[in-house]
């Protein structure tokens, strides 16, 4: 039997990430390898809408409000500022990566 570690958890993790000069929680899920795999390909897409949304879009489906339920649409994390995007990015990579540093 594989070990569960593995695999996609279906437990959400709390965060502390730093956005300029604030600090706020968050709430995260683990996105599985495929959500990655979409992402690079969308990166690598002759579609230039593409490429401009595949952050967002993990953002989006990674970052949750404390019940499990989406803290954003897909097109609300289209608006976000650089500096956020880039900073929940981060730490949806840390999440889904299986990394406890930055554990709140």
């Amino acid at each position: 039997m594989l070990d569960e570690s593995l695999f996609v958890s279906s437990e959400l993790h709390e965060r502390e990430v730093k956005i300029g000069q604030k600090t706020i929680r968050l709430h995260f899920r683990e996105l599985p390898a495929v959500d990655f795999i979409r992402f690079h390909d969308s990166l690598k897409s002759g579609d230039e809408d593409a490429k401009a949304g595949a952050t967002a879009k993990i953002v989006a489906s990674a970052v949750c409000n404390s019940d499990g339920t989406p803290a954003m649409s897909y097109e609300k994390a289209l608006t976000l500022k650089p500096v956020a995007l880039n900073a929940l990015f981060s730490a949806a990579m840390e999440v889904s990566n299986g990394s406890d540093a930055g554990n709140a």
